[in-house]
């Protein structure tokens, strides 16, 4: 049961959702995260800790294992040419898989002569770029080679460029409906929820909180600040310690929903774009919006 475990500064919560009662996909998993919709009505999601991907069918509630062996595949989305794009930590790269074929194109292992990080999740730009996060944390010494965490944009013609740097580890990321806002969230040990503006050129500037997302207790059993999305009214959407967490345009938080167990990403999804699918550890989650979500833009 999906129940308000912190009293909201408004009393719009609830009117956001058609239900409070989640219904649970699918179950069995071991870290289930990167759900992204497609329009032929299947979710595509990982299992990073499990290396695996898989694709659930709405229409007949059946989940399918398309890939093992993915170096801890994260974030997905789609690309301009409709292919699904996965980061790949284990392997520090941005990949391209064409879902109804056997094999992988590479989009990006590095910047500027070095290797990446280990690339955590990834959004979709209406102009065909793709943005990511490269996380530092995980890469020790002299295997770090570029040094820092930042955020990076592969342009339509395959270029890796950095759009903006300076966090401890930003892991999920979106843009406001109109893309002149680009949101990140920061893992540790710094927890929040960070805005920029976006340039022209791609990058991002004037660099701000949006939101403060203190971790509760044990990070591994409560959780951290992750997966994020943005709806049609620009509203921000994260998974965070205690639950999903839901603020204005403005930045006035509206609550936090808890889940029955940490929630990693969401995704929105069906014909309408109402339906919020949810990864949590184990299991994918589904419940129905009023406002729409943001689809991807090549499905647009």
């Amino acid at each position: 049961m999906m129940r308000r475990i912190e009293t909201p500064l408004s009393d719009q919560t609830d009117s956001l959702f058609e239900t409070l009662e989640p219904s649970v996909l699918a179950t069995g998993f071991v870290f289930a995260e990167g759900p992204v919709w497609h329009p032929s009505g299947r979710l595509f999601f990982s299992d990073i800790r499990d290396s695996k991907r898989y694709q659930l069918d709405i229409a007949t509630n059946t989940v399918s294992l398309l890939a093992e062996n993915t170096f801890g595949g994260n974030g997905m989305t789609f690309d301009s040419e409709g292919r699904l794009t996965v980061c790949q930590p284990g392997k520090r790269r941005v990949i391209a898989v064409c879902i109804e074929q056997v094999g992988e194109t590479i989009l990006s292992d590095c910047f500027e002569g070095d290797r990446l990080n280990a690339p955590n999740d990834i959004a979709p730009h209406s102009d065909g770029s793709l943005y990511f996060t490269n996380p530092e944390g995980r890469i020790k010494g002299d295997d770090a080679e570029i040094g820092y965490s930042g955020v990076y944009r592969i342009s339509p013609g395959g270029t890796t460029t950095e759009v903006c740097a300076g966090m401890n580890l930003p892991n999920g990321l979106a843009f406001s409906p109109d893309e002149s806002l680009l949101y990140v969230s920061n893992t540790r040990p710094d927890p929040k929820l960070y805005v920029f503006d976006m340039r022209p050129d791609g990058t991002a500037v004037n660099r701000r909180v949006f939101a403060e997302m203190p971790l509760t207790q044990n990070s591994e059993t409560n959780g951290v600040p992750d997966g994020l999305k943005v709806d049609s009214e620009g509203r921000v959407f994260c998974t965070g310690p205690a639950g999903l967490w839901i603020w204005e345009p403005d930045g006035s938080r509206l609550g936090i929903l808890k889940f029955p167990e940490v929630v990693t990403n969401l995704a929105w999804g069906g014909d309408d774009l109402r339906t919020l699918f949810v990864t949590g550890h184990t299991s994918v989650y589904a419940l129905r919006v009023f406002s729409a979500g943001i689809g991807i833009p090549v499905f647009t």
